[in-house]
């Protein structure tokens, strides 16, 4: 449950709240969120720049009510790095692939932070181009899908988000696993932007819109 933070951000009750069946929850600030979140990472072995990416992805889930995507990720996080399936201090380099094209290499990192040093220059690119496309390579992703289309959206763009999958999911009337894209994200901003030409969102702010996974 979380409880306002300092900046009077707030969020209403869940059902689940409200039903009486969370009366064990803790009540917690983003504020407190966040800096629990980059505690437990740190204490794990992640260096600052990576346990303060994730903490940011993880607080903005709790934030939007997505709670399988917050505070409860971070073990997802943890066993991974203990897996060795992902670095926990890797270092992301930028490269351009074409001039409407940056290229991240997460070099075995965890997403967040790739895809936060990839937020400037694709930014640049697509006020600079009209359109421009960001490519994270050799990155470990458990994280929410929007947090970085929102950080474009408040730099006056339109974002989709998109990221692939492994074959691990069967069909209907399958028994294979078949190859898959994961989910997408779109968040139009500013005033008269929308999902579609007919929804329109005044006073502006981000707005996204998570399709089904295919």
């Amino acid at each position: 449950m979380i409880a306002p933070s300092e900046n009077g951000t707030h969020e209403k009750p869940s059902l689940l709240e409200t039903s009486g069946l969370m009366r064990d929850a803790v009540v917690m600030t983003l504020d407190e969120v966040r800096a629990t979140a980059e505690q437990l990472l740190l204490a794990q072995g992640f260096n600052d720049r990576h346990a303060q990416a994730i903490a940011r992805t993880v607080t903005a889930a709790e934030r939007d009510e997505c709670r399988h995507h917050g505070l409860f990720r971070i073990s997802f996080y943890i066993n991974a790095l203990r897996a060795g399936q992902a670095s926990p201090d890797a270092e992301p380099t930028i490269s351009s692939l074409a001039p409407g094209i940056v290229r991240v290499d997460a070099h075995r990192g965890f997403s967040p932070l790739a895809l936060e040093c990839g937020d400037e220059p694709l930014a640049r690119l697509a006020k600079q181009q009209g359109i421009a496309a960001l490519v994270v390579n050799n990155a470990l992703n458990v994280a929410a899908l929007w947090p970085e289309v929102e950080r474009l959206a408040e730099r006056g763009l339109v974002a989709f988000a998109y990221v692939s999958a492994i074959p691990y999911v069967a069909p209907a009337g399958g028994t294979k696993p078949a190859p898959r894209g994961g989910p997408a994200t779109v968040t139009p901003t500013g005033p008269g932007a929308g999902v579609t030409p007919t929804a329109p969102r005044p006073g502006g702010g981000p707005a996204p819109a998570k399709p089904p996974t295919p």
